[in-house]
């Protein structure tokens, strides 16, 4: 049996415990006693600067060359706490990059952990290499919470070195602070030669979700390097699963990642969906990417589909795409939606594709809408694909009506032209009452009924007056409306009775 090549180096205690063991191929990398110091430190947890380490009872320097086979002693010396005026000497020649004082200050040995957590982060989200390494040596078991914020703070900041030495002082890769771990922060910064040495490292992949963090940012590289890396494209953070974050940002190419990954195109944030929010903001390659995985394309998010979503918001070629997908057409009235804020194009569209001509939910009518807000174009085009000029919601006026209440004489034109009916409603007492002498014509001019009472039993001329439009009157009195109001109310108040007993007997 072939036996063992003899130690390069053997490190004993006074006492005649045997601290460490270095083979020849450890010990290469040993140049002179203050890396073998290092080694003890690193792997033993031996702070640096209070270590002594003898050899035939002499004390070696640290720049002393460590010779093959040798066994030295060790004795390690008792640190002291620091005085403040030295903490804030210390910190203060970290932050300067003094490093030959801050060993002076470290060498007297000191301990350091009072202080050592904020220099330590500070150090290592600078990137200063050689400080973190110093300050290691110093004290090479700070504590996890100390090694967790720097290896975050220089995970962040790209510092791969940094992380190399924090993660030999085995620092937490997965340590957690504010739901983010070091993988997380850097896959969020786009810092790749720190995510390929977490990853070689095993960090946890869901943990602080880390894919999620690269989609937010818009990462593409990073996102490709966790799932090829293996992380489950179906994971969540808080702002939702991959694919929801990458529909929300638009960004066709981590969405097409992540669906390629497997992502679920229906995986919800809450009740929202990633076709309800890439319609609403108007992607349309992102909601063909959707579609083509399958989206289902009619979810209801807070009573809307994603087609009422995007001809609410305009989103023209977002609509024609849920149109060819056979998005439902009237569930929460995306016509309705679209004329509301006077997206000509959708409505366009969405009556080429013949729309519903009335809100399911409310009864309200496109025309009627368009009407009451003097949209003369919208109403142009609604006429021209056979809206139903005189119909209204129950309990509303009918379009003439309201357009007439709106003072919108262009409107009242069209309806006019296109034959409504000036008996529906009560057209010249929605007008009279505003003073709109140019529309009280118009309606007189189309023979609407001069006397007609509204439903308060008042007629045009009674408004006219009432209100004091003088020009009004004088149209209505030319018109040959009756100025015996008095007795066309008593006449309505007396019917109003009537028609209550009949209803009561």
């Amino acid at each position: 049996m072939e036996s063992l090549p003899p130690p390069a180096v053997r490190v004993w205690k006074v006492s005649g415990d045997e601290v460490a063991t270095l083979s020849a191929e450890d010990a290469l990398d040993l140049s002179n006693v203050r890396s073998l110091k290092r080694y003890l430190a690193r792997e033993h947890g031996l702070p640096g600067f209070c270590q002594r380490l003898l050899q035939n009872g002499l004390e070696l320097e640290d720049h002393a060359v460590v010779d093959f086979p040798s066994e030295p002693q060790l004795v390690m010396v008792q640190s002291h706490v620091v005085s403040p005026a030295k903490e804030w000497q210390l910190a203060n020649s970290f932050h300067s990059r003094d490093l030959q004082q801050a060993e002076s200050i470290l060498g007297e040995p000191c301990d350091l952990r009072s202080v050592l957590r904020p220099i330590l982060s500070n150090a290592a989200a600078a990137g200063h290499t050689e400080a973190v390494d110093l300050l290691l040596f110093a004290n090479p078991r700070p504590g996890l919470n100390s090694l967790g914020t720097s290896l975050h703070a220089a995970s962040e900041g790209g510092c791969v070195d940094v992380v190399r030495l924090l993660l030999r002082a085995r620092a937490d890769k997965d340590a957690l602070i504010s739901g983010k771990t070091p993988l997380s922060k850097s896959a969020g910064r786009g810092r790749m030669e720190v995510l390929s040495l977490l990853l070689e490292a095993g960090a946890d992949m869901e943990k602080g979700s880390p894919l999620c963090s690269a989609c937010a940012s818009g990462v593409a590289e990073a996102v490709r390097m966790l799932l090829s890396a293996g992380a489950d494209a179906r994971t969540r953070a808080a702002d939702g699963p991959p694919v929801y974050i990458a529909a929300d940002r638009g960004d066709i190419d981590i969405l097409k990642l992540v669906l390629e990954a497997r992502a679920n195109a229906n995986d919800t944030s809450g009740e929202d969906t990633p076709l309800y929010r890439a319609s609403f903001r108007g992607y349309a390659v992102t909601v063909r990417l959707l579609l083509e995985a399958m989206a289902t394309v009619d979810t209801l998010v807070q009573g809307k589909t994603p087609l009422a979503a995007a001809s609410g918001r305009g989103h023209s070629k977002t609509v024609r795409l849920l149109l060819k997908a056979k998005a439902d057409k009237d569930t929460s009235s995306p016509l309705c939606s679209a004329i509301r804020n006077e997206h000509g194009e959708v409505v366009s569209e969405l009556l080429t594709a013949s729309a519903n001509m009335e809100d399911a939910a409310t009864g309200e009518t496109p025309l009627g809408l368009a009407a009451g807000r003097g949209m003369a174009a919208m109403v142009r085009m609604l006429l021209q694909a056979r809206a139903d000029i005189n119909k209204a919601a129950e309990g509303a006026e009918a379009p003439l009506c309201k357009a007439c209440a709106g003072g919108h004489a262009d409107v009242v034109r069209l309806l006019l032209e296109a034959g409504a009916d000036r008996t529906v409603g009560s057209p010249l007492c929605s007008v009279c009452d505003e003073g709109h002498t140019e529309i009280v014509q118009l309606l007189l001019t189309a023979r609407a009924d001069k006397d007609a009472c509204n439903a308060d039993g008042r007629t045009p001329l009674w408004l006219a007056s009432r209100f004091d439009f003088p020009d009004v009157v004088r149209l209505l009195l030319s018109a040959q409306a009756d100025p015996n109001f008095v007795v066309r109310l008593d006449l309505w108040i007396s019917g109003q009775e009537r028609k209550t007993r009949v209803q009561a007997e």
